[in-house]
């Protein structure tokens, strides 16, 4: 039997459910499958969008694009982390936050867990995500669009998950607020965990680890525990592990 995904469109965050059914062999999106919707870029063909960003000489184009093409440092850290805590993750539901290539998601999977995915932009899930994730046949949905988007979309009602993980989106304070509220609307009470990996300082931004940290410290529903860090002087990449309190 072929395998097939649901992938949801709300950048806007209208709520607005923009879903398809797919054979995984096929593991592409057609641009008439979704209802007319602000683009950031014109095209949805991945060498375009790759040739723009060279063109700005940019991984990051704040508000438009979050890097979901790139395979970031602590994606890495964050599936060994993974891989070393969880010998299998049969039954939970896990969430991959900023997922770009689908990777943290994948390796969930790999465990046993059933893992959706979200990403702010529609073209990193249908050129980068969803070609690795289809093979799975994993009952995975792509979610494109921002966190407080995802906070109250209305076609995933109240469904929460067991394992939220994300890698790299601690670059931007502005931005921590609406990850917060995401982990907070979305992470299983109460035995729910997020692991958030990120560098402790990320240059020319102003994010990192201490920053987030501080805001769950004032927020006061979630406690903040360093699980591992690099050794060595200088920035450090940490993974942080997010729990309930009480």
């Amino acid at each position: 039997m072929a395998s097939s995904f649901s992938f949801h469109f709300d950048v806007d965050g209208s709520g607005a459910q923009h879903s398809c059914a797919k054979d995984a062999r096929a593991a592409s999106l057609q641009q008439e499958t979704f209802a007319p919707a602000e683009e950031v870029f014109d095209s949805n063909d991945d060498t375009r969008l790759t040739d723009q960003l060279d063109d700005r000489n940019t991984d990051l184009v704040a508000g438009t694009y979050e890097g979901g093409l790139k395979v970031w440092e602590c994606t890495v850290d964050l599936v060994a982390h993974l891989r070393r805590q969880h010998q299998r993750m049969d039954g939970k539901r896990a969430l991959d936050v900023g997922c770009g290539h689908g990777i943290v998601g994948a390796c969930a999977i790999n465990l046993g867990a059933r893992c959706d995915f979200q990403d702010y932009n529609r073209q990193v899930l249908e050129s980068a995500t969803i070609p690795r994730i289809a093979a799975f046949d994993a009952g995975s949905r792509f979610f494109a669009g921002d966190w407080l988007a995802l906070c109250d979309y209305a076609p995933w009602g109240d469904d929460t998950y067991d394992v939220i993980m994300t890698a790299e989106t601690l670059y931007a304070i502005d931005s921590m607020p609406r990850l917060l509220a995401l982990l907070k609307r979305r992470m299983a009470k109460p035995s729910g965990v997020a692991y958030v990996a990120s560098k402790t300082y990320y240059f020319g931004v102003g994010g990192g680890t201490r920053q987030f940290e501080d805001l769950v410290r004032e927020d006061g529903a979630m406690s903040s525990t360093v699980v591992w860090t690099t050794p060595g002087e200088g920035v450090k990449r940490e993974i942080l592990m997010l729990q309930w309190v009480g």
